[in-house]
C-alpha cells in the first residue's frame, strides 16, 4: 500500500509538474499559482513540509502579484504546514488573513471553516477552552448561513474538530 501511495503522488506531481510548465509557458499566473500550491499538497501529504511550504509560499505570492481574490486556499494550506510545523505563530498569521479576507468577501461558509482553523490552532496548543468557543463559533456561523452556494457537507469539517477536541480531553463517549 505504501509503495503504491508513493507511486500515486510521483504520477500526480509528473502532471501538475506539466501543469506548472504549461501555465508559466502560456504566462496564465491563476492557474501557475494554483499548481504551485497543487504541488505543495503533494508534498505536505509526503510528509515534506519545508518543500511545500515553500511552493505554497511561492503561490501566494503569484496570487499576491496579480491581486486574485482567491487567496483563502493558499492561505489554509500554507496555515496547515506551518501548523504541523509547530510555527504557530505563522500558522495564526494565515489563519487571521484568511479569515479577514473570507468576512470581506461576505463568504459566510469559508468564514466558518476559517474559524474552525483557528480552533484547531488553539487545540494544537492545547488551548481547549479557546478551541471549544472557536468550534462553537464555526458551527454558528456554518448553521446561520442561507448561501445558495453553501457545500452541505462542509460542516462534517467542523464537527469533526468538535470530536478531536473530545479525544484530546479524553472524553471519548463525547467523541
Amino acid at each position: 500500500a505504501m509503495q503504491e501511495l508513493a507511486q500515486d503522488q510521483q504520477a500526480a506531481l509528473a502532471l501538475l509538474e506539466e501543469s506548472l510548465d504549461v501555465a508559466r509557458a502560456t504566462r496564465d499566473s491563476a492557474r501557475t499559482a494554483e499548481a504551485l500550491m497543487n504541488i505543495g499538497l503533494v508534498h505536505h501529504r509526503a510528509a515534506d513540509c519545508p518543500r511545500a511550504r515553500g511552493l505554497m509560499e511561492a503561490s501566494l505570492a503569484v496570487r499576491r502579484q496579480v491581486n486574485l481574490k482567491s487567496l483563502g486556499p493558499s492561505l489554509s494550506a500554507i496555515g496547515y504546514v506551518a501548523l504541523d510545523q509547530g510555527d504557530y505563530p505563522a500558522a495564526r498569521r494565515y489563519f487571521d488573513e484568511r479569515l479577514d479576507r473570507w468576512r470581506a468577501v461576505g463568504d459566510q461558509q469559508s468564514v466558518a471553516l476559517a474559524m474552525a482553523s483557528l480552533g484547531e490552532l488553539a487545540l494544537a496548543r492545547r488551548d481547549y477552552k479557546t478551541a471549544r468557543s472557536q468550534f462553537q463559533d464555526a458551527a454558528r456561523v456554518w448553521l446561520g448561513n442561507l448561501e445558495e452556494t453553501l457545500e452541505r457537507g462542509s460542516i462534517s469539517l467542523i464537527l469533526a474538530c468538535f470530536a478531536w477536541l473530545a479525544a484530546e480531553e479524553g472524553s471519548m463517549q463525547r467523541a
